[in-house]
This record gives structure tokens, sequence and C-alpha cells, in this order.
């Protein structure tokens, strides 16, 4: 009964461990889903034409209408509170990289839940042929005269 209780408890242990990745997963795939946005929108202003109007991405799914005025510069957000101007060129260059490496880690994050998905499968099959063994060997009584 010790090995039962030693696989449940890894059980228990591999499913926090996948519901945080799953949980990483669903971040990385939406900060994906912003640089793509991202992208898209600097694209589209750099071909944009001097006061044409056009509507913004503000995060959240809204957008608000903006008019072009000055499409050479692009504010980017480098971390901690620091930003700097860029032309489009090269605020996209910093997206794509972003892109690249959100990639990644999406990747490593989906085989790592594949692998925990894995090993939990493995400890359930476990279990089960314990279990099958144990009832195996418990002796059968007789049935009871009425």
């Amino acid at each position: 009964m010790e090995d039962v209780r030693q696989l449940s408890a890894q059980m228990a242990l591999l499913e926090r461990q996948g519901e945080a990745l799953r949980q990483n997963i669903e971040l990385l795939q939406a900060h994906l889903r912003e640089l793509l946005v991202s992208k898209e929108t600097i694209g589209n202003l750099r071909d944009a034409p001097d006061g044409q109007e056009f509507l913004c991405p503000i995060g959240g799914g809204c957008y608000v209408f903006a008019n072009v005025s000055d499409h050479d510069k692009v504010i980017v957000n480098l971390g901690s509170n620091i930003a700097m101007d860029a032309e489009p060129d090269r605020a996209l260059s910093v997206i794509d990289k972003r892109i690249e490496e959100t990639n990644t880690l999406l990747s490593e994050s989906s085989k790592a839940f594949s692998d925990v998905q894995q090993r939990m499968q493995d400890l359930d099959a476990r279990g089960r042929e314990i279990m099958q063994r144990s009832s195996a060997q418990q002796p059968r009584q007789p049935p009871k005269a009425q």
C-alpha cells in the first residue's frame, strides 16, 4: 500500500506542475498574440501616409482612432520602465526577436507539459497494476451460508 501512497503523492506533484505549465503556455500565447498585433500595427503605420486615420490597438482588445502624424519613430519598451525611440524597421526587428524568443519558450513549455502528461499516464498505469496485483493476492472468502 505504501507504493500506492507514493504514486498518489507523485501524481499530485505532477498535476501541480502540469497546471503551472498550462498557465505559462497560456501567458506565452497571449504575449505572442500581443507581439503579432504590435508587428502588424507598426507595419501598417510605417506604410501609411501622413494624416491617414487608422485604428490603433491599446490592449485588451480595445482600439482608438488615430491619425498618422509622424511614422518615422516608434517607442519600444526595453523593460524595467526603459523605452527607446526607434525607426519602424528597427522596432520590427526588436519585435521579431521577441517573437522568436517567445516561440522558443512556448515550444519548450509545450514539450515539458507533454512530458508531464506522459509521466502522469505512466504513473496511472503503474497504479492500476499495483491495485490489480493487490486484489489478486487477497484470499477470496467463501460465500456465507444462509
